[in-house]
């Protein structure tokens, strides 16, 4: 028994091995509570290591577990042995945030891969930093993770980012438990309130919103190939300071694929835009400047002379106007000194339009 006892110790001292929940007495057999052998494993993890390894099993807590990186503050790294493999199970937790992740000061370079957080709560499941925004999580790397909250609640957030600078998100699977292919879903899938300069990568489905920027600075970020799915909203911003976000291809199939109520400059480049029956691709255009190669645009009737028609369709247009008796065309306040042929009309400007006799125009979207 006491070499079995040393040999636990120096297994903990050696900051070369990664140390796993078992060494702590956690069970991880799906049933027994681990919440204090987690909590150990945690507290040894920051004194003596930085590399934790998720066994291939289940490891379930009944109180929110507090990932705090200040004692280390650079280069932790926690493993699995994969997606649905190796998973904490926190669907016990139903006060308090099930996981947060956070640190007192600026962290940096920490990698999380390789595992499944659940969680069953009317809040955020697991939080990358304080809702408070005060956190800052420098150059961290998340790659094939998965968090699901079970809830089917419309405050259930599966999973909540509040501090990610220089991150990458590669892979990561988030949904709740209220998907819907009818207007009924509940919840919110990933949402970012403070990241930038980040980049995003995965499947954000099953919930009311599949992606919600909202809350703080959400700056420069770059989302790609996003699979969204099985959701009221795929992307949802409503944020004033989301600012030059990009988003590159993906599929968005959602009851409305873009509603972009606030932010600006934020680009969405050759998506796939498929609303379920009695959708609509794209609803609030405010900031949004869409790229959808090979998609028309719906001209609208010619206005009374003297009427403003504002570009909502959230593209850069080629307005080309011809015929009629056009004494003046202004775009955006400014009057041009053509009145026939084309003229550029950027999202949201406004196009009017002044003649004796109208003429016949056409929208064309320049990508």
């Amino acid at each position: 028994m006491r070499w079995l006892v040393l040999a636990t110790m120096l297994l903990i001292a050696d900051p070369a091995q990664a140390l796993s929940p078992l060494d702590t007495g956690a069970a991880c057999d799906g049933r027994t509570d681990d919440t204090a052998a987690l909590e150990a494993w945690w507290k040894h993890l920051m004194a003596q290591g930085g590399a934790g390894e998720l066994p291939s099993a289940t490891c379930l807590a009944t109180r929110p577990l507090v990932w705090d990186l200040s004692a280390r503050r650079t280069g932790v790294r926690i493993t699995g042995a994969g997606q649905g493999q190796s998973v904490i199970d926190l669907r016990g937790v139903k006060v308090g945030v099930p996981l947060l992740v956070t640190g007192d000061r600026a962290l940096f370079y920490a990698h999380f891969s390789d595992f499944t957080v659940v969680s069953d709560i009317a809040g955020p499941g697991t939080l990358l930093g304080r809702p408070a925004l005060t956190d800052a999580l420098n150059g961290f790397t998340f790659t094939q993770l998965e968090f699901k909250n079970a809830a089917s609640d419309p405050a259930a957030v599966a999973l909540q980012v509040n501090g990610c600078f220089n991150c990458d998100f590669q892979t990561v699977t988030t949904n709740t438990g209220g998907g819907s292919v009818d207007g009924h879903g509940r919840g919110v899938s990933l949402q970012v309130r403070h990241a930038a300069f980040s980049r995003f990568m995965g499947s954000f489905s099953g919930a009311r919103v599949g992606l919600h920027l909202t809350g703080g600075y959400i700056f420069g970020n770059v989302f790609q190939a996003l699979d969204i799915e099985v959701v009221d909203t795929a992307v949802l911003i409503d944020s004033p300071k989301a600012e030059r976000n990009s988003f590159q291809g993906g599929s968005f199939v959602a009851m409305t694929g873009l509603d972009f109520v606030a932010g600006g400059a934020n680009v969405v480049a050759n998506p796939n835009l498929s609303p379920y029956a009695g959708g609509v691709a794209v609803a609030g255009t405010k900031g949004l400047w869409l790229q959808q190669i090979g998609a028309g645009v719906a001209t609208p009737p010619v206005p009374p002379s003297g009427t403003a028609v504002t570009n909502a369709t959230g593209r850069l247009l080629f307005v080309i106007v011809s015929g009629g008796q056009v004494s003046r065309i202004a775009v955006g306040g400014s009057t041009y000194a053509l009145t026939q042929g084309g003229v550029l009309v950027r999202p949201g400007e406004a196009v009017t339009l002044t003649y004796t006799s109208p003429p016949s125009w056409e929208w064309r979207p320049v990508l």
